[in-house]
């Protein structure tokens, strides 16, 4: 009996202690710290404070196909760890208050990030690596889209640091403010606004290329020579070599109303060029070997290496080697004009050549039907015109000029005609002594018949 009462002991001691097991059934809500479980597993925490709290939910309802989620949140039940999938339109992932969100869509394999309730997707991430921000369907790496208002990139610091973007390729280049240059904006082939300043703005609109400290609203400069674009004296631009101002234009009326001065910055001629006592000076215009050149000894060179022109003044010369055409553009000659020249003086030459149309030279009085006129109408001419035919009156030469192929061909007419003349008389004269000759052999005839009478 008493092993028998030791056993049942024992066996009751045994259940007792299995009774203190947790058992969990195949089906129904596990519940932690709470007896009436609302999911599948329910941890819950009965006073407010920062135990961690998990809960799973299939919510098969959803318009959208089940929703699944896994929501750990703290403290009010609405803030911290929530993962929710919604079926057909993908997920999302939050952490904090509903403040944000980072969910994915179906459509294109997209990647977003919101926030508030997750309604507006302010980034978006596409499979193919582009980013947008404003905007779910970037086009380029970075693709910034804003509706409603002006689209703003902006890039700040503290005032202790410059602002800028950098360019990394085959060659660094950066832009953006310089803060050590009273932030300026700068574009540097660096990549750093520190060195290599290429282009600079400063906040008083002065502009710069190849300089960081502009005077004037442009101004260029290649480490040896200058040009700045106007400054407050009236002054439009000018051109300074690796001495001094070397070319000036400015005005002190309306623009380019005044003069213009190179070598010198009071200029006293709408266009005045000085150089220096020593050294190059004057205009010098140049295409590979061919150049025209003016200075103060010369009026102007040019030449292109063989052939030139030297106009000179003070030295009583002028000369000019090789061609001169005017109106034609191969000249054949030393002087060929294609047009009329005028020349008040006198003209000397060792040979003058003048060319005469086709036709009007007056081979044609020799013509065996030029009619000639007679010389009692040739003296009735003459006294009623007081020069000869075809011949230009005295009044006709002062008022147009002579023209000397035509006048050389009409002299050589009045020559051809007269010369027709004298044989005509040559004739005549030839068979007047003739008839002479007749009558005084019968003149010596009759005489001699007299005497033998």
């Amino acid at each position: 009996m008493r092993k028998i009462a030791y056993s049942l002991l024992l066996l009751f001691i045994c259940t007792a202690i299995m009774a203190q097991t947790n058992t969990f059934p195949t089906s129904g809500n596990v519940g932690i710290g709470t007896t009436t479980p609302s999911k599948l597993l329910d941890v819950q925490k009965s006073a407010a404070g920062g135990l961690l709290q998990a809960r799973f939910w299939n919510n098969t309802t959803n318009t959208n196909g089940t929703e699944t989620q896994i929501m750990m949140p703290v403290f009010n039940g609405t803030s911290g760890l929530y993962i929710r999938s919604m079926g057909s339109s993908g997920g999302g992932f939050n952490v904090g208050t509903y403040d944000g969100w980072i969910h994915t869509g179906q459509s294109a394999s997209r990647l977003h990030l919101s926030g508030g309730n997750g309604s507006t997707k302010h980034l978006t991430i596409r499979d193919n690596g582009n980013i947008g921000i404003g905007t779910t369907s970037p086009n380029d790496l970075l693709h910034i889209s804003k509706s409603g208002a002006n689209t703003r990139l902006r890039i700040g610091n503290n005032s202790a640091y410059d602002q800028l973007l950098y360019f990394n390729g085959a060659a660094d280049w950066s832009m953006g403010m310089d803060n050590s240059n009273s932030n300026a904006f700068t574009i540097a082939a660096t990549s750093s606004l520190d060195n290599s300043q290429r282009f600079t703005i400063l906040n008083n609109g002065n502009t710069g290329i190849g300089t960081t400290s502009p005077s004037t609203k442009l101004y260029v400069d290649n480490g040896t020579s200058t040009f700045n674009r106007g400054n407050s004296s009236g002054q439009i631009a000018a051109f300074r070599g690796l001495n001094s101002e070397q070319v000036s234009i400015g005005t002190e009326d309306s623009y380019f109303l005044s003069n213009i001065g190179i070598g010198t910055t009071n200029p006293s001629h709408t266009l005045t060029v000085q150089g220096g006592p020593t050294g190059a000076k004057g205009i010098n215009i140049m295409d590979g070997n061919s150049r025209i050149y003016f200075d103060g000894r010369r009026a102007m060179e040019g030449h292109d290496g063989t052939s030139r022109l030297d106009i000179a003044e003070g030295f009583g010369t002028t000369q000019i080697f090789g061609n001169v055409g005017i109106g034609v553009i191969n000249p054949s000659e030393k002087l060929e004009v294609n047009g009329n020249a005028l020349i008040d003086g006198e003209l000397y030459s060792k040979k003058v050549k003048v060319s005469i149309n086709p036709g009007n030279w007056p081979d044609f009085v020799f013509a065996s039907g030029y009619e000639l006129r007679s010389l009692n109408a040739l003296e009735k001419f003459i006294a009623d015109n007081h020069h000869l035919p075809e011949v230009p009156s005295a009044a006709a030469i002062e008022k147009e000029g002579l023209d000397l192929g035509k006048m050389d061909a009409t002299l050589l007419q009045k020559v051809e005609e007269l010369t027709l003349y004298l044989i005509d008389v040559n004739k005549k004269q030839e068979q007047l002594i003739k008839e002479v000759e007749n009558l005084k052999k019968e003149n010596e005839a009759l005489k001699k018949k007299v005497k033998e009478q």
